[in-house]
């Protein structure tokens, strides 16, 4: 998500801005999910740590939703976490695979 052709194209194409955690964060998460989810590691701190950057990154920014730009995520974090609209980016590339294919 921290990337600017993403970002270009939510904000052109559906009008989303989107909002990322700072550096240090966004480094920690990538360790929680390299060192644990990939290997199917799931710890309570990790798990609370994440939703600590979401809800200030939710109140910093006023945020709508969430959207858990990396498919690891919904490992650890699901919408009964979190007050805000999740987006899982698991389940919407399912979606549209499914949709591609059956367009196709």
């Amino acid at each position: 998500m921290n990337e600017k052709f993403i970002k270009a194209y939510l904000k052109n194409n559906y009008s989303i801005e989107v909002k990322v955690p700072n550096d240090d964060q966004i480094e920690k998460l990538h360790r929680i999910v390299i060192d644990e989810l990939t290997q199917g590691k799931f710890y309570k701190k990790s798990k609370i740590y994440t939703l600590q950057v979401i809800k200030k990154l939710a109140k910093k920014e006023n945020l709508d939703g969430i959207i858990l730009g990396c498919t690891e995520f919904p490992l650890l974090i699901s919408q009964q976490d979190i007050e805000l609209r999740l987006y899982n980016s698991t389940k919407l590339h399912a979606k549209e695979i499914v949709n591609f294919i059956l367009d196709y």
